[in-house]
């Protein structure tokens, strides 16, 4: 059974926790054989004080666009399931970020990933959490906070 995963950076006042669901999503869709595609969705959790809590995932779904090297987040489930996940928490989980695979041991991010979240991170006030899911590692950036970390 997994555990939350901590992670703390000097740029970064606080803590990021990643709960075991949310963690469980992102390797589901690891893009473990020669086929498999990109696969990616939103972050959304809670933002206490200092601390970043990402509590769900989304799945990838059935409009988004998924190749080998690329995946488009275009389905308005994602937004829908953001926008249920707010209501029916009063307001407190928020949207946090966004996350995909790429088909590579150690990601790290392209410039069309640099491209994009740069576009959302000038809509937002607080600082969004990317990660990339990699066949061995992930890399996971909030503002200029980065960590590569194993996840087998």
């Amino acid at each position: 059974m997994r555990l939350d995963l901590k992670l703390r950076h000097p740029a970064l006042p606080g803590e990021m926790w990643i709960c075991p669901e949310a963690q469980e999503i992102i390797l589901q869709y690891r893009q473990a054989g020669w086929f498999s595609r990109e696969a990616g969705g939103i972050l959304m959790g809670y933002r206490r004080g200092e601390h970043i809590d990402i509590q769900r995932a989304s799945a990838p779904m059935s409009k988004d666009i998924r190749r080998r090297h690329g995946f488009e987040r275009l389905d308005p489930g994602h937004q829908a399931l953001a926008d249920r996940c707010w209501e029916a928490s009063g307001g407190t989980v928020l949207y946090l970020g966004e996350w995909h695979t790429h088909p590579c041991p150690t990601p790290h991010p392209s410039s069309i990933d640099r491209t994009e979240w740069t576009k959302l991170t000038t809509t937002h006030q607080t600082p969004l959490t990317f990660i990339i899911g990699g066949t061995r590692d992930w890399y996971i950036e909030c503002g200029t906070a980065s960590w590569v970390i194993p996840m087998y």
